[in-house]
């Protein structure tokens, strides 16, 4: 029997620690991060979509920003990288000077071993544009 409706995940930076992360159903482990929590209410079942304010980068570069309702992101622990409209991931990726590669992947200043964590997505939605986080 769960406690409460929730579930809470944590992943480890040191890989020689064994521990690769935790997965938490019904509750979290209040030793493993600084209060408060910052709720938010689900606004599609079934997908852990969630209404999104606004994406700044930098207080320079904003996205959502055409609707007062926000828009909508995506929780996925399962994503690797951060996904949103091609149009506004463009517009990203020039701001904080990535280059196109071969494969389709974006480099940062120059240096192969840095890649953008940001990818195209289009996700066509009622609610309007959608971000996976």
């Amino acid at each position: 029997m769960l406690i409460f409706t929730v579930c809470s995940h944590i992943y480890y930076s040191n890989n020689g620690s064994g521990f690769g992360g935790e997965l938490l159903f019904g509750g979290v482990d209040e030793t493993l991060f600084v209060p408060p929590i910052s709720w938010a209410p689900v606004t599609q079942k079934g997908s852990w979509q969630i209404r999104l304010d606004a994406v700044k980068v930098q207080g320079a570069l904003s996205f959502c920003y055409r609707s007062t309702k926000g828009c909508q992101a995506i929780v996925d622990t399962g994503t690797s990288l951060i996904g949103g409209p091609a149009r506004d991931v463009l517009l990203l990726q020039q701001f904080i000077g990535a280059t196109p590669t071969a494969v389709g992947e974006e480099t940062l200043n120059n240096k192969e071993i840095c890649f953008s964590g940001f990818q195209s997505i289009d996700i066509p939605s009622p609610a309007g544009s959608v971000w996976i986080v």
